[in-house]
């Protein structure tokens, strides 16, 4: 039996195109998994805006084309109604979850799960919209995909945190009966594997016989990670190094995104003394990764920011057989586990309660750099465990060996099955009645600015074709690009059609609805508003 796996994302959100860094490469990478690995014959897109129906067609492209179809969100009602869809998915927690749940609730007429994936949880928009997901009315049919255990933890820590809020204003907001399971973002472990390490040092200019640290992450002190601990580390391992040993090299690699970060790093480098052993790789191609990864002998990865909860960089070293260092911190614990590679403590020494009350005011940069700078990484522990693996390549070589190996676990094949059984179960939970729940961010337009317009529609108002339609004749008015999306030039022809002769504006969007749009009244008051607006219905008199 064909499935369709309806998304609730910009397909700009899942771009092949420029540079790929953070959620950017996980949604895309997790599009190219589902088109190839999934248990869905069909991907919709539902889109907010016409012209996101070329970059889903970009889109399908380059997937090999025939998997993904793209609606209009305003389809997406009827679309529960009739079953059209297995499956709603958002591809992150957001205020949007919230409303999707609602909606299912209110038109599916049989169970169908409304699912999102956990990435960054800390921005206070994250976390403000919690509360809506506290009373949207979440069924045993639902889930949030929690990349890590700490992330999970998370989720669960935030509904407590509002249920208790809830309860001190008197209202009483159940634990939403929702999975959480934990399920890692995916990787494509063969590609990471192909790396040519010639190629990479050469590239970067680095000798061959060189003892390479490779880090990759955005270069931005605000989130992810601090990178002058990392330097650091690098600065008192290159003090305990005998003068005849080989050199010593730290590459540093990633995005920009706006930052001075990499020069700053420089800077930091000369002061410590080791700018000759620093390489930096900003905003490098998707395409150098590998062998990036080949030209290295150690990983490290020193996140320290609550912006982080998963770490796709770690698995793809993993993958490519690298022996890695990590932080002790959010879901390191998952991916790193004893005997794969060397994880160093981590301490909390400011908890921000100041920055509780702050937090929806504070840009998220700033934000997140004063979390992120009360956190401490054992620098010493890092140095240790760099000067072990240097000094021990049998070691080396067999920790790279278990990190490859336990990377297979983040194969995109086994995530992307994991989901579809999630996905298979959920749909055959027992379904709740319709209409459960409270979604905080619906707006009733007419009760909210009914004091806005003069007067409200009048059902019993007399319409007539106007002789400016015409004069237009058959070409018709100019319909705006999104409007498309509700009806097109043959509706408007046929509904002038009907008003040729007087007719009551309740009967004509009657007859407009039963005629055209199957029925969807809402579309039909559309278009009647529309042509009276446009002057191509008139005022015939009477009643």
């Amino acid at each position: 039996m064909s499935r369709t796996l309806g998304l609730l994302a910009p397909p700009q959100n899942f771009s092949t195109e420029g540079l790929l860094v953070g959620m950017l490469v996980a949604n895309q990478t997790l599009l190219v998994a589902l088109a190839a690995h999934g248990g869905f014959e069909t991907i919709c897109f539902f889109i907010g805006e016409r012209s996101e129906a070329e970059a889903v067609r970009r889109l399908d492209d380059a997937l090999g084309g025939a998997r993904l179809v793209s609606r209009s969100i305003l389809e997406l009602p009827r679309a529960l109604e009739r079953h059209e869809i297995d499956a709603l998915h958002l591809p992150a927690l957001s205020p949007r979850l919230g409303p999707a749940v609602q909606l299912r609730n209110l038109h599916a007429r049989r169970a169908l799960p409304v699912t999102a994936q956990i990435h960054s949880l800390s921005y206070p928009r994250t976390i403000r919209a919690v509360l809506d997901l506290a009373l949207a009315g979440f069924r045993a049919t639902d889930a949030v995909f929690c990349s890590s255990t700490a992330g999970r933890d998370a989720v669960i820590a935030a509904f407590g945190l509002q249920r208790e809020r809830l309860a001190g204003l008197g209202l009483r907001a159940p634990a939403p009966p929702l999975h959480l399971p934990v399920i890692p973002l995916g990787v494509d472990v063969a590609a990471l594997r192909q790396g040519d390490r010639d190629a990479g040092r050469a590239r970067l200019g680095l000798p061959t016989d060189a003892f390479v640290v490779l880090s990759i992450g955005r270069f931005s002190e605000y989130d992810k990670m601090d990178l002058f601990p990392v330097v650091r580390a690098i600065a008192e391992r290159a003090g305990q190094r005998e003068p005849d040993a080989p050199p010593l090299r730290l590459v540093l690699a990633g995005a920009a995104q706006g930052t001075t970060t990499a020069r700053q790093v420089e800077l930091w480098a000369t002061l410590l003394g080791v700018a000759d052993a620093l390489v930096t790789r900003v905003d490098f191609p998707e395409s150098e990764k590998a062998d990036l990864l080949a030209a290295a002998d150690v990983f490290v990865s020193l996140v320290d920011n609550p912006q982080e909860t998963f770490g796709l960089s770690v698995v793809e070293a993993m993958a490519a057989g690298l022996p890695v260092i990590v932080s002790d911190f959010d879901g390191y614990r998952d991916t790193v586990p004893e005997g794969v590679g060397v994880r160093v403590a981590t301490r909390w020494n400011a908890p921000p309660s100041h920055l509780d009350a702050l937090g929806g005011l504070l840009y998220e940069r700033p934000l997140h750099l004063l979390l992120g700078q009360s956190i401490e990484v054992d620098v010493p522990a890092v140095v240790r465990a760099l000067r072990v693996l240097e000094e021990a390549p049998e070691r080396r070589r067999q920790m790279g060996a278990s990190a490859a190996a336990h990377a297979h676990r983040f194969a995109w094949p086994a995530v992307i099955g994991r989901m579809d059984r999630v996905w298979q179960e959920l749909a055959g939970q027992p379904d709740a009645p319709r209409g459960t729940g409270v979604d905080l961010q619906a707006t009733d337009y007419r009760r909210v600015f009914e004091r806005f317009p003069t007067g409200w529609r009048d059902a019993g108002r007399r319409l007539v074709r106007s002789p400016h339609a015409e004069r237009l004749g058959p070409a018709g008015h100019p319909i705006m690009a999104d409007l498309r999306s509700v009806f097109d030039d043959a509706a408007a022809q046929t509904a002038l059609e009907v008003a040729r002769t007087p007719v009551t504006q309740e009967a004509l969007e009657t007859a407009a609805a039963t005629a055209l749009f199957d029925g969807e009244r809402w579309r039909a008051a559309l278009l009647v508003a529309w042509l009276i607006k446009q002057g191509l219905l008139i005022d015939a008199g009477g009643r």
